[in-house]
């Protein structure tokens, strides 16, 4: 017993003295790699019920995405996207609608920039803000259902 005991304690230095050279190494590694991100800073996906569709038990709504990209990024940043997929899904059963694996494609139908008010006096240093937002409309008939639909979307 007294061998295990002081071999274990004997190993645990050893042990944590590689395990600090180790995390050591790796933090080094990971901060020699730049990082940067591409994509669309935000957006909002809103719906406007239009009335009964055109089929028997169905609604007619219109599904609106907006997305913003800030003009300032690099020339390799993620460019406001032509189109968009919006994929609709039962929140009944879960299922896409109107199946499994169908998005609608969605065409930008316009792109503006959006005005920013001027800035409080009290910012020393002002940011230049430049935004523009990328407007995707989808008009769709969905059958009348009581749990409602999730629209989700992706490019």
């Amino acid at each position: 017993m007294k061998f295990e005991l002081s071999y274990t304690r004997n190993r645990l230095p050893f042990v944590t003295h590689c395990m600090k050279k180790y995390l050591f190494t790796l933090v080094i590694m990971l901060a020699a790699f730049t990082v940067s991100a591409k994509h669309i800073i935000g957006g909002e996906m809103i719906y406007e019920y239009l009335g009964k569709g055109t089929a028997p038990n169905t609604n007619k709504y219109r599904i609106t995405l907006k997305l913003f990209r800030d003009r300032n990024s690099p020339p390799d940043a993620a460019a406001m996207p032509l189109n968009v997929y919006i994929g609709i899904f039962n929140n009944g059963n879960l299922q896409q609608y109107p199946s499994s694996g169908t998005y609608y494609d969605v065409v930008k139908a316009n792109e503006q920039e959006v005005s920013v008010n001027p800035l409080p006096d009290c910012i020393t240093n002002p940011p230049s803000l430049r935004y523009h937002t990328g407007l995707y409309t989808l008009t769709v008939d969905l059958p009348e259902n009581a749990q409602g639909y999730t629209a989700t979307y992706q490019t």
